[in-house]
């Protein structure tokens, strides 16, 4: 009888009260506001999707793109969404957009938009007998635009037998478009070098260019990858990424005069290359400051591989106010750590993201003050790692951009069930703050004691509801799928005080307040 009186009290407390409270959301701490948990995936192909561009539109939309494998083939995959989150059905119909580049596979792998609000897609794609690059153009509605080389769709090859890819891409202010990555000689992966092509607004190869459109340039005598572009406002052209002496791999850095000669007011020859480990080195994403510094990210290989910060003067030199040195090294945890996106926060402040591989590869987004420290106020440490999937998902970021009120969206690719899908992750930041309604008033779901030392239950849940548990803050402390009437454990060491518990059953929410208060 005592047990039936105590349930009953539960109930009541849970389906009577309506509190709303008011969380000021740490910088770093998943915005709940978006996709309900600050979290979403989409599966678009058969087996593997991998995201590895993101872009805002000025209305707020978010626009991913990478490569969907379908039909034993990879098409480009694009999604549109919403800023809350759901995918956008004014674009084709149901957010999500593929097309097929040849007839052999295509990946997508940089994504940007134009003023006009159209969409400038570019990666690789296979023509038979070797790969090249495109870029391909839509409008608003998630259509082709034919206005574009005819169908959309611009393809450049350095000759037949020559593997060509491109990896990122920027539109300058008259229009025209600049994509980057590399051209592989015949004999195979060695000898690959930076290559930069340049499009006019309709498609057509800028012979103004170097000539026919496109420049090569060899660093050293083994791979060079370009990985990014920025164009800066006096139109010269800044590619990123690594290079290869057939010993150890650098980062790398190229800058190029409008009519792509190589700039010789950037460290002498227009060329720089940085060591960091001297074992392996490579860089994968750059952001320009506003004063016109470069930051180059990547990793290098110390003990393990760790996080690598780059920072060079507008010269090409090191800026050695950052860090000393002009370099920093971060190590998410113990095992292999990969930065593959940067961004710049309107202070100053940098956030770099990839991947931290512990047991299972997380989310890992860092931020740094602009001496190169890390930011304590950036979930306390400097550092957020996000499990998309829960334990045992394979999640990496490709990807980064900032929403206008300063949010950070992060997007790559996460394992589903041994697939991969789209992941994207939505980030608090900047004093952005988040509203929770604790406790729904038409809840029926009884979490029992209440208070609790730590260990609590759940009743009248679905099978395999998905739980998620905040702190005072709104910082995710704990996310898992459990059965109903299952025992949860909160983390070792919880302060006490007052947390939220979200019990998400696959189509709604219910919100429930949660004392912790141990001995």
């Amino acid at each position: 009888m005592k047990s039936t009186l105590h349930t009953k009290r539960i109930l009541i407390t849970a389906n009577c009260l309506l509190l709303t409270a008011y969380f000021f959301a740490q910088d770093g701490s998943l915005d709940l506001s978006f996709s309900t948990d600050g979290i979403l995936t989409t599966p678009i192909g058969l087996d593997e999707d991998y995201a590895r561009g993101v872009a805002i539109q000025t209305d707020g939309k978010i626009v991913v793109a990478g490569y969907a494998f379908n039909d034993e083939l990879d098409v480009i995959a694009i999604t549109r969404y919403n800023t809350d989150g759901s995918l956008d059905n004014t674009f084709d119909s149901d957010g999500i957009v593929t097309t097929l580049v040849g007839e052999e596979g295509s990946r997508a792998h940089a994504v940007v938009i134009q003023s006009d609000g159209k969409i400038v897609v570019a990666g690789y794609y296979s023509n038979g007998t070797d790969q090249d690059f495109f870029v391909a153009r839509y409008n608003t509605n998630g259509s082709l635009d034919t206005t574009f080389d005819t169908d959309g769709i611009a393809t450049t090859g350095f000759g037949q037998y020559s593997n060509d890819r491109a990896f990122a891409v920027a539109i300058q202010s008259d229009g025209k478009i600049v994509a980057v990555g590399y051209n592989t000689n015949p004999d195979g992966n060695v000898n690959r070098e930076f290559a930069v092509v340049r499009y006019n607004a309709d498609g057509s190869p800028d012979n103004t260019f170097d000539g026919d459109g496109a420049a090569i340039t060899a660093i050293e005598i083994g791979g060079d990858e370009a990985r990014s572009v920025i164009i800066q406002s006096d139109g010269k052209i800044v590619v990123g990424g690594f290079s290869f002496d057939s010993i150890a791999r650098e980062f790398a850095l190229v800058r190029y005069n409008t009519n792509g000669s190589l700039d010789n007011t950037f460290d002498g020859d227009g060329i720089v290359t940085t060591s960091i480990s001297a074992i392996d080195d490579a860089a994968y994403a750059m952001v320009m400051q506003s004063d016109g510094k470069f930051v180059l990210v990547g990793y290098a290989h110390l003990a393990t591989y760790d996080f690598a910060v780059v920072r060079y003067n507008t010269d090409g030199s090191l800026d050695n106010t950052f860090d000393t040195d002009g370099r920093v090294t971060t190590g998410i945890e113990t095992a292999n750590d990969e930065a593959f996106a940067v961004a710049i926060q309107s202070d100053g402040k940098i956030v770099v993201a990839g991947h931290g591989d512990f047991s299972d590869s997380n989310f890992a987004l860092v931020r740094y003050n602009t001496n190169g420290s890390l930011d304590s106020s950036f979930d306390t440490d400097g550092i957020v790692t996000t499990a998309i999937n829960g334990v045992g998902s394979d999640d990496w970021v490709m990807a980064l951009a900032l929403q206008a009120e300063g949010k950070i969206v992060a997007a790559g690719h996460s394992s589903d069930n041994d697939d991969y899908v789209f992941a994207v992750a939505r980030y608090n930041n900047m004093g952005t703050s988040e509203i929770v309604q604790a406790v729904n008033q038409e809840s029926e779901i009884v979490l029992y004691p209440n208070p609790t030392s730590g260990t609590f239950s759940l009743r009248n849940i679905l099978p395999n509801a998905e739980i998620t548990i905040y702190d005072s803050i709104g910082k995710m402390i704990y996310k898992q799928k459990v059965n109903a009437q299952n025992e949860i454990s909160l983390p070792a060491n919880r302060a006490n005080g007052i947390y939220t518990v979200k019990i998400f059953d696959g189509v709604e929410s219910d919100w429930l307040r949660l004392e912790v208060n141990q001995p």
